[in-house]
């Protein structure tokens, strides 16, 4: 996605799956709220686009705000580049200690660790 939304309603019109993940997890609504683009994220959103259905797992402050903007679950992971302290005042719903402690994590938000 590069901030154009007809090129998201030209996608979405040929059968692009709105809530499928790129191999990090990222949905184009990530990528939407990343960018700020306000009427790519409608159009996914109209679309069917699912927010609670993903969760933001990242190192940094971009990752957790990003992920908030686009309304999905934020998960910090403290092995990173950010301190445990900056993604939590980024809006991290849970700090993970370690790769164990991310599946727990999950878990405890609700998601599907398989």
């Amino acid at each position: 996605m590069n901030r154009d939304a007809p090129a998201v309603r030209a996608m979405i019109a040929a059968g692009v799956d709105v809530n499928a993940p790129q191999l990090d997890g990222a949905t184009a609504l990530h990528w939407a709220a990343h960018y700020d683009d306000l009427a790519s994220a409608q159009v996914l959103i109209n679309a069917g686009a699912d927010p609670s259905a993903t969760v933001m797992i990242g190192d940094t402050t971009y990752d957790m705000e990003m992920a908030r903007r686009a309304g999905t679950m934020a998960v910090g992971v403290a092995w990173g580049y950010h301190s445990q302290e900056y993604l939590r005042r980024a809006g991290a719903h849970a700090v993970a200690q370690n790769f164990a402690d991310l599946t727990e994590k999950l878990a405890d938000l609700g998601g599907n660790t398989r």
